[in-house]
Formats: C-alpha cells, sequence, structure tokens
C-alpha cells in the first residue's frame, strides 16, 4: 500500500482509487489486481477534467475535436491502449448536430458516412477509408454499428 501512504492514492470507491485534480485524471485499479499489489505499472489513468463523468469527457472531446453536439452516450467496451497505464474506451453517442467543425491539431479529418460507405470500407474498396487494424476497438464500434447491435 505505498502508495496510499505516498498519497498517491487518496480516495477509493469501487475500482477508482484515486483522482490527481491538478492533472485532471482518475487513477483506476483494474479487477483482479489486489490493493496489496497495486503499482503504478499496473493502474489505468483516465484523462477527465476534474469532476468529469466517461460520459462528459465523451461530450467534450467531440465537441472540442469536430465541433458536434452530443447528448445520451452509452459505455459499450474497452481496449488496452499502447501507453504505460492507458485504456482506450468504446462509447456510443447520440449526435445533437450535424455540422463539423475539425480541429487540425487533434484530427486530420473528420465526416459523416452511412452503412452503404461503410460497407465499402470493410471490403476494402472506399477510396479515402481503411478498415481499421484487427483487435482495434474501432472496428469492434463500426461491425456493430453496422449490425445495428449497438446495445
Amino acid at each position: 500500500m505505498a502508495l496510499v501512504e505516498a498519497g498517491l492514492v487518496i480516495l477509493t470507491w469501487g475500482n477508482a482509487s484515486g483522482i490527481d485534480r491538478d492533472a485532471g485524471v482518475v487513477a483506476i485499479k483494474p479487477s483482479g489486481v489486489d490493493y496489496a499489489d497495486l503499482s503504478p505499472g499496473n493502474m489505468v489513468l483516465v484523462d477527465l477534467q476534474t469532476g468529469e463523468t466517461v460520459e462528459g469527457a465523451v461530450r467534450r472531446e467531440v465537441a472540442e475535436e469536430t465541433g458536434v453536439r452530443v447528448g445520451r452516450v452509452e459505455y459499450l467496451a474497452s481496449q488496452p491502449w499502447p501507453f504505460p497505464a492507458s485504456l482506450m474506451l468504446g462509447c456510443h453517442g447520440e449526435a445533437l448536430s450535424e455540422e463539423i467543425t475539425l480541429d487540425p491539431v487533434e484530427l486530420d479529418d473528420a465526416l459523416w458516412i452511412g452503412r452503404s460507405e461503410l460497407l465499402e470500407v470493410f471490403a476494402d474498396a472506399h477510396p479515402r477509408i481503411r478498415a481499421p487494424r484487427d483487435g482495434a476497438i474501432a472496428g469492434f464500434l463500426l461491425r456493430h454499428w453496422l449490425a445495428d447491435r449497438l446495445d
């Protein structure tokens, strides 16, 4: 419990093990890891604004990067991220606006596509978009959207 003694974990509820309010990061203890075995290398960090929920983070990030306003948000799945102690969350959000105002620092492109175009992507026949790599959460989300199974 050196993390607690060092003041790095300041509170614990469920799997959320600490908050660095200055950095806006929530540290999460992965399921299956005992608190006695907890170390910085096996914790997950979530970049949230102070007091922000995952749903709030989705709304904020989408608005900042594309200008699209998002209403209802539901968590669907997660995937390990290639950076230490990081996790990629996959959510389904309901768009409340359609106009895209791209933040070129964050994204190269953003566009709306329909199911027929997405089928072209997975058939490797789309002129601009390539299918996500195997195992990527993007592929999971897009395939489930195509199958109308985002619930």
